[in-house]
């Protein structure tokens, strides 16, 4: 009995001790797994916000570009402005000068054909002087020049007072265009340049720079599209001149028509002298 007693202490030691070093080991695999767990989520918390630095850093970066891709924008608009009007410039003086050319190489013409037609009418009166043979009819042959003479600067009045008028508008034309077009360029200009400057203070009060820029390239395209649209209006200038075009033709046509009833009847008038 004596022998049992201490082999039951030993075994209850036992069992206690056992029981303890469970009991801490299990304490101890709790701690660590509560530890793991918020270095888990440090790790996860640290993770995150390097993220969204590094996103920040990204995004800070892009606005930095975008307005600095802005004032490059703004210096090209100034620069394509200038080349845009230049270019415009010379071609509107190459069109005047064209227009000069035209205009004296018709006046040539004009002067030329006319000169030419008075030579054929003089001989054609010697030759009528010279079957004229008694006063009645020298008489008729002076009336009859005096007649077709009269009805020639009459046509040629005519004629020259319709072309001038038709060159003298087509030339307010031209510089009304000219004009409107200049001021076209300088507002798309402004347009452009006011479009820029919206988009850079936008940026710079660290709005987002994706949006910053769809709306500057929205501005910029309605701006460019509204030019067109006004360049296109002004365009039908040569429309205006048809008309004008039209008006000078039945003018002359009228002026033709005039003489060539000035001409029959002259004639008639021979014809009776001569008995024709």
């Amino acid at each position: 009995m004596k022998n049992k007693i201490p082999f039951l202490s030993i075994a209850v030691g036992l069992a206690f001790f056992f029981n303890v070093s469970l009991t801490q080991a299990f304490f101890n695999n709790t701690e660590w797994a509560i530890t793991a767990k918020k270095r888990a989520e440090q790790i996860k918390k640290d993770q995150e916000e390097r993220m969204q630095k590094i996103s920040e850093e990204r995004e800070e970066k892009a606005n930095e570009r975008i307005c600095s891709r802005i004032e490059g924008i703004i210096s090209r608009i100034e620069q394509r402005a200038s080349r845009r009007e230049e270019n415009f410039l010379n071609a509107q003086e190459n069109k005047e000068n064209n227009l000069e050319t035209r205009q004296n190489n018709t006046n040539n013409d004009i002067e030329k054909r006319r000169a030419e037609r008075d030579e054929l009418r003089n001989d054609y009166y010697e030759k009528l002087e010279a079957k004229a043979s008694s006063d009645a009819q020298k008489e008729a042959v002076e009336n009859f020049q005096a007649a077709i003479e009269a009805a020639v600067t009459e046509r040629r009045a005519a004629i020259d007072t319709a072309v001038e008028i038709f060159r003298q508008a087509v030339e307010e034309a031209i510089s009304e265009r000219k004009s409107s077009v200049t001021n076209l360029v300088s507002e798309l200009e402004s347009t452009e340049k006011a479009a820029a400057e919206k988009a850079k203070s936008a940026c710079e009060e660290g709005a987002d720079s994706k949006e910053v820029l769809q709306v500057f390239r929205s501005d910029l395209q309605a701006a460019r599209d509204n030019f067109k649209n006004n360049r296109n209006e002004i365009e039908k200038v040569g429309d205006a001149v048809k008309i004008l075009s039209e008006t000078k033709n039945q003018s002359i046509k009228e002026a033709i028509e005039s003489f060539e009833s000035a001409v029959e009847i002259a004639k008639e008038d021979l014809k009776e002298a001569f008995e024709i």
